[in-house]
């Protein structure tokens, strides 16, 4: 018999009262880390888990990073080979908790794990708050989703698919789990979950950026240049119109959806590619998961090329990576799913939309039409004529959504937004507030 089917679900959660220690868990696990970041969680560890105790120094170059929510920080520590040490602000590991640990060098590591077996009790997701959580199983075999159905419809589970290193996305609805990517909890995977048990609002991730590892106790822990773990952007027109007519032929049975990088002069790149399956209740609405990490970068301006049946596509509004927020569930498509052939709708003329939202207190978004592909210059002035933001894109000729960032130390009050694209200008009034 496998070691995964000895083993039974625990849970990171405190314990209840009366938990016992099952008889079944043995007391080491094997992991596999491959290539680049790894999402894991322990199901055992060892009395004194220290990062030296449970990893040692069998893994070579790697560094592991879990967030802290009680700090709002990232705590990391990196494995230094000429002292054989791990050095950080990372120092105990925990049951369930869920840890990146990057693997530097080109190759699958084995590590062995041995400690104490898991206390446990069963899994519930009344357990977990609303919003987002990590959830970590210390699950002693593959379990069924369908042994875990979700609490509410509309709750969203991610996972990091780290042999495609990328985030895979699964739904619950009413009758349960959507068909996704997703078919089984692991032990040795930690999980994103979203629980919406309240309205979905864009909230700061859970994996803030830091481009560089900062101790905070003023002592030399070897950190040099931190790995940014990659974080999850879930997209989707939701809000918007589905991507087939009435009819809808091209859309039954799903589509596929390529992400593709506006890059100035150069030809635009696709950057990721996913088959979506349509909605249950219209045909062409859609969620999915961007990666944001090395191939798809905070700023980075893109669309979304959708391909259906009989070579029928269609493009998105182009819009711009954002730093914090999580989801994206208005990006809109200006015509639906037609066959090659049908004239593009490209706009006749250079227009600008109201700015949203008007007041802002960090951000706000402006749609613009562009009739032919131009650099588009936005300034942004003071009532008194005095420039506090100048950028520059290069974009096609559509319908794009630029996002506009308060820069800092701007003052509140009221502001002029400039654009100009070739012969073409426009300006529009925008209050900041604090």
């Amino acid at each position: 018999m496998k070691l995964r089917q000895l083993l039974i679900i625990c849970l990171f959660l405190p314990l209840a009262a009366g938990a016992v220690t099952q008889q079944d868990v043995v007391g080491f696990w094997t992991f596999d880390l491959e290539p680049g970041f790894n999402l894991v969680s322990f199901p055992v560890l060892p009395e004194n888990p220290t990062i030296q105790n449970v990893l040692g120094d069998g893994i070579g170059s790697a560094e592991i990073t879990t967030w802290d929510k009680r700090l709002d920080r990232y705590r990391y520590s990196s494995f230094n080979s000429e002292t054989n040490r791990w050095n950080g602000d990372l120092f105990v590991l925990n049951r369930g908790i869920a840890y990146w640990i990057y693997n530097s060098d080109n190759e699958r590591k084995r590590m062995v794990v041995s400690g104490r077996p898991e206390q446990y009790r069963k899994f519930d997701w009344g357990q977990l708050d609303h919003g987002w959580s990590y959830y970590a199983p210390t699950i002693g075999k593959d379990e069924s989703l369908r042994d875990l159905p979700p609490a509410n419809s509309d709750d969203l589970l991610i996972n990091w698919n780290v042999t495609e290193s990328r985030f895979d996305l699964i739904e619950a609805t009413p009758e349960g789990w959507a068909p996704g990517y997703i078919g089984e909890f692991k032990a040795d995977q930690s999980y994103l979950m979203y629980l919406n048990r309240r309205p979905a609002r864009n909230i700061a991730p859970l994996t803030q950026p830091e481009m560089r590892y900062q101790p905070t106790d003023g002592r030399d822990h070897g950190g040099g240049d931190y790995r940014v773990p990659p974080r999850p952007l879930v997209i989707g027109n939701e809000n918007g119109l589905p991507l087939c007519n009435p009819d809808g032929g091209v859309c039954n049975g799903g589509f596929s959806v390529q992400v593709i990088r506006e890059s100035g002069d150069e030809l635009p790149q696709i950057i990721m590619e996913q088959l979506v399956a349509p909605g249950n209740a219209d045909a062409g609405k859609f969620r999915m998961v961007l990666t944001i990490g090395e191939a798809i970068q905070t700023g980075d301006q893109v669309y979304l090329l959708v391909h259906g049946q009989e070579n029928a596509e269609t493009r998105s509004i182009s819009f711009t990576i954002p730093a914090s927020v999580r989801f994206m569930h208005d990006i809109s498509f200006p015509e639906p799913m037609s066959q090659p052939g049908t004239p593009a709708l490209t706009p006749k003329e250079f227009a600008l939309s109201s700015p949203y939202p008007n007041p802002f207190n960090d951000r706000f978004q402006i749609e613009l039409k562009l009739p032919d592909a131009s650099a588009v210059n936005y300034i942004l002035y003071d009532i008194q004529g005095r420039e506090a933001l100048a950028m520059e894109k290069a974009l096609t000729a559509g319908v794009h959504r630029l996002t506009v960032s308060a820069p800092d130390q701007l003052a509140a009050g009221i502001y002029f937004l400039e654009m100009k694209a070739g012969a073409h200008w426009g300006i529009k009034k925008v209050a900041y507030i604090k």
